[in-house]
């Protein structure tokens, strides 16, 4: 403690009238005004100043403004009359934590330097656990968003309602939508995975720009909440489109029902990686929103869609891919309806246009050409099919994709 006071006697009495060692407090020096006390404070450091409010040249109040400047949480006290109680207030203001009305009894003195000193470690102690909050504060953040999305622990539901706390900002409304890659299960590539996910969240960020958005992502999985919109799905094509025109490999994207708070996101969350589980067509982009079967495929219908994506270009028929599957036609005909709520030709039609739709961005080849790729010899049939699933004839629809990347 630093003893800073005019009067020579006053120190004195301060010093010698009190065994301050048995409060664990040690005199380190004494100062006779203000600037002698200000340099004592630099040169001595201590922890506790006991000051005087009235002093030539610097008083007490100005002391403990500058060495509250310096920030490093020193206990003021101040010692003042009563006629200079306004003076007090004062030094109050400006860094002093503790005030005492002369005339001094010694055990009020003592009592009020603990107070001081019980305040700034309490300060201390205070900027501690905030320094450390800060600096754990994106770990814990980090650790409660991958325990929600992905699933790698219990969630706690009062950091759901308290997210404002570390700054999470989930959308209280819309719909989730989680993307996965389906190329990388195998043979996994950390470097590719990250890199699929990131060039897969720019497409879908440029596509809903400048609407609020959510996102979260690990190394082969990206997680969006998305305000609920007219044009939604419209608004995903064109982004998985974007991103076909970047990367060959491809994508499977799940879309939630909307959820109308964020307790229900659990339940939303594992509903959209139920829909991306369930890819329909394989070896290509895509999308399953609400309107596609939430029940897992039987595995006759996975076989069947890999015999559609590896003969699609043939003329292809119930028949003959029954047999080739040795199902009975009737069985491979009711399985469809009742598991994928399409029929087998809706889904052959589906998964060749998805091919002319990327064979047409791809390259510059002649628009039979495409038909002729896709299984159909007939171009102005392939054509009335095209448009009436893309609501554009091929031409028109290369156009707009051309537009597009210009």
């Amino acid at each position: 403690m630093l003893i800073v006071d005019d009067e020579a006697i006053v120190r004195k009495g301060i010093r010698e009238t009190i065994n301050w060692q048995d409060y664990g407090i040690e005199i380190v020096g004494e100062a006779k005004n203000g600037n002698e006390g200000y340099d004592k404070v630099l040169e001595l450091k201590p922890e506790v100043v006991l000051s005087d409010i009235k002093m030539p040249g610097l008083d007490g109040v100005e002391l403990a403004k500058k060495i509250d400047a310096l920030a490093q949480d020193i206990a003021i006290v101040i010692l003042s009359g009563y006629q200079d109680f306004a003076f007090a207030k004062g030094a109050l203001e400006n860094g002093a934590i503790e005030y005492l009305l002369k005339p001094i009894d010694n055990q009020e003195l003592v009592n009020s330097v603990l107070r001081a000193i019980a305040k700034i470690d309490a300060l201390k102690k205070l900027k501690r656990e905030s320094q450390t909050l800060s600096e754990t504060k994106p770990l814990i953040v980090q650790r409660f968003l991958d325990d929600l999305f992905f699933g790698l622990g219990e969630v706690d539901l009062s950091l759901i309602t308290r997210n404002s706390d570390l700054g999470i900002d989930l959308l209280k409304s819309g719909v989730v939508v989680y993307g996965v890659s389906d190329d990388l299960h195998d043979k996994f590539d950390v470097k590719v995975a990250d890199q699929v996910m990131a060039d897969l969240e720019v497409c879908l960020r440029e596509e809903f720009a400048p609407t609020e958005l959510f996102s979260h992502r690990n190394k082969d999985q990206l997680f969006f909440l998305i305000p609920l919109c007219d044009n939604l799905n419209a608004k995903l094509e064109s982004a998985v489109e974007k991103y076909a025109s970047k990367r060959e490999e491809t994508v499977s994207i799940g879309v939630s029902d909307p959820y109308l708070s964020v307790e229900e996101l659990k339940k939303c969350i594992k509903e959209a990686k139920e829909r991306a589980a369930n890819k329909l067509f394989p070896l290509i982009n895509s999308i399953h929103g609400s309107d596609f079967a939430s029940d897992n495929l039987k595995p006759i219908i996975m076989e069947t869609m890999n015999y559609i994506a590896n003969n699609y270009h043939k003329n292809l028929t119930v028949k003959a891919v029954a047999e080739a599957l040795y199902v009975s036609e009737s069985y491979l005909l009711h399985t469809f309806k009742e598991n994928v709520h399409k029929t087998f030709n809706d889904c052959l039609t589906s998964y060749r246009i998805l091919m002319a739709k990327k064979l047409l961005q791809e390259s510059n080849p002649r628009i039979y050409e495409v038909a002729e790729k896709v299984g159909y010899f007939d171009v102005k049939y392939f054509s009335q099919i095209f448009k009436k699933k893309v609501g554009l004839t091929p031409s028109e629809y290369r156009l707009a994709k051309e537009a597009e990347q210009r």
